[in-house]
């Protein structure tokens, strides 16, 4: 498929790993028109702090985040960097969910419709912080990785200080062709995200368009 700009965006891609198993979760974020970002490696570094104080404490131990890579999607040729921090591991019990089972945290905007809106599974769920019967979260735990989430998002609103970023879902295709394949738009929408609650229920991951 082409590359797809996304004007004044940025793509977010956090690296995990859980065993022999690479697990990605992909953000968007925007600055705003007439501003310039940070250093796409700084930037990158604040995020895995980020990541690291807010998520990695919510997620098993097994489960240890490797890097943060950020680049500018304004062309395909934009600046990128990644963090240098060092891996860090999550801090809950090793007795763990099986990897594509997830915690589910939607993205949501102030528009309806499957193009505005999105999600993000959190892989690595302690089987503590889990009622084995339904397969929900724990009310307790629930409560807590929503707190997580929410002040992880005013994080990255700060990471590229002193220009502000605001977290969206990014659409790059707007409805097929006569043999099924996504029509590309010209240039992505970026629809700026109002919250992201934390599912009761359990997910289970599967590949899809990166929003």
């Amino acid at each position: 498929m082409p590359f797809v700009p996304v004007p004044n965006g940025l793509e977010i891609v956090i690296d995990q790993q859980i065993g022999d198993a690479n697990v990605f979760n992909v953000l968007h974020a925007t600055y705003g028109e007439g501003t310039l970002p940070e250093d796409p490696t700084e930037v990158a570094n604040r995020v895995f702090e980020a990541w690291r104080l807010r998520i990695m404490p919510q997620v098993s131990s097994l489960v240890q985040l490797q890097v943060v890579r950020v680049r500018n999607i304004n062309s395909e040729f934009a600046q990128a960097g990644e963090s240098t921090n060092p891996a860090a591991n999550g801090s809950k019990p090793i007795d763990m969910q099986p990897a594509q089972v997830a915690a589910l945290i939607q993205k949501r905007t102030a528009l309806r419709g499957r193009a505005f809106r999105g999600r993000l599974y959190l892989a690595g769920i302690s089987s503590a912080s889990t009622d084995p019967g339904p397969g929900n979260l724990l009310t307790v735990f629930r409560t807590a990785l929503q707190g997580a989430v929410d002040q992880f998002r005013a994080d990255v609103a700060l990471a590229s200080a002193p220009t502000p970023l605001t977290m969206v879902v990014v659409s790059r295709y707007q409805g097929v062709d006569a043999n099924g394949r996504p029509i590309p738009r010209a240039l992505g929408l970026a629809t700026p995200i109002t919250s992201m609650p934390v599912a009761f229920a359990l997910a289970t991951q599967r590949d899809r368009n990166r929003r």
